[in-house]
């Protein structure tokens, strides 16, 4: 029994997370905190803030409440968004969100702490401080747990949903093949070139000043490192069959067998591969869109079944 909850909860914990949700989202989170840490100051006044005349407590509080709204905003707008820039969103976890979240609230409250001691209101030593933290991060633990866990589940429920509209790209229509199939294509970089078929990409990676060509030979994974930039790629595919669906990623709409959806948003899955790609969330409409229009005229354009006739001789 122990051990299935322990396994559940590991799960949970590896479940993919949002790095951040953006910088309107975060931020008006951290103004509501604000407001609800200020509120509480005001009403409590804890620390010694009942002894001190209500003009002096009134500026104190404010000055509190600009504290707390000052160090929100650096780590969870400013820090977030810096990360975004150089952190692979697909590590990001449940638990490292919930770490996050309580080393938070831990700098929010100390931030708190020293401007009371700085007013001389309290006295903080080695022993105090590290009593403080400890305190202070158990009491948030369970309280961030519990918004995570919301979080989590209301956006890979509504991912979920979204993406299940992508069914029948699972399936693609048969399309007959025409008599002169379309020449190969030739991805150019500084130190050499890949030929591929139509039908073979699958995604181009970027790796710094490299871009990694995944694509499908003979039913094998295969794949090519190339010297060249992942918008040079992008040019030379200036037909529309290659999206840019991530900083990161181009894909070969063709290539899409589906999409998945989870608390992060959407992932790509293609033919013949057991990766996935990742959808960035700004680029999650326009992607979306093209694969629903692919869908669209590849069903208009599947030949129907041809009506049964009348005198076709009934079978015995």
């Amino acid at each position: 029994m122990a051990n299935g909850i322990g396994d559940r909860l590991r799960a949970w914990l590896a479940r993919p997370y949002p790095l951040w949700r953006g910088p309107w989202p975060e931020t008006r989170f951290a103004v509501a905190a604000t407001a609800l840490v200020t509120a509480i100051v005001y009403v409590a006044r804890p620390f010694g803030l009942a002894s001190v005349p209500d003009p002096a407590a009134a500026l104190l509080i404010g000055e509190l409440g600009g504290t707390c709204l000052a160090v929100s905003l650096v780590l969870r707008v400013a820090v977030p968004a810096l990360l975004a820039r150089r952190w692979d969103e697909s590590r990001w976890t449940v638990g490292r969100q919930v770490v996050w979240e309580v080393v938070e609230v831990v700098v929010v409250a100390g931030a708190l702490m020293a401007v009371l001691a700085w007013n001389g209101h309290i006295e903080i030593n080695a022993t105090r401080a590290r009593a403080f933290v400890a305190i202070t991060g158990l009491c948030a633990v369970a309280p961030v747990v519990v918004r995570t866990l919301l979080i989590e589940r209301w956006l890979r429920r509504r991912n979920e949903v979204r993406a299940a509209q992508f069914v029948d790209a699972q399936a693609p229509p048969q399309i007959d093949v025409p008599v002169e199939a379309p020449p190969a294509r030739l991805v150019r970089a500084r130190d050499g070139a890949v030929e591929l078929a139509p039908d073979e990409l699958r995604y181009v990676r970027a790796e710094e000043n490299y871009v990694d060509v995944v694509f499908v030979r003979d039913g094998e994974r295969s794949h090519r490192l190339l010297r060249v930039a992942l918008s040079g790629v992008e040019r030379q595919f200036n037909d529309g069959s290659v999206v840019r669906c991530h900083r990161s990623y181009l894909v070969a709409l063709a290539a899409i067998a589906g999409v998945r959806g989870n608390a992060q948003g959407f992932r790509l899955a293609l033919r013949d591969l057991a990766e996935t790609v990742p959808v960035s969330r700004s680029r999650a409409q326009t992607v979306l869109g093209l694969i629903e229009r692919t869908v669209a005229e590849a069903s208009a354009t599947t030949p129907s079944e041809p009506p049964a006739s009348d005198d076709a001789p009934t079978p015995p």
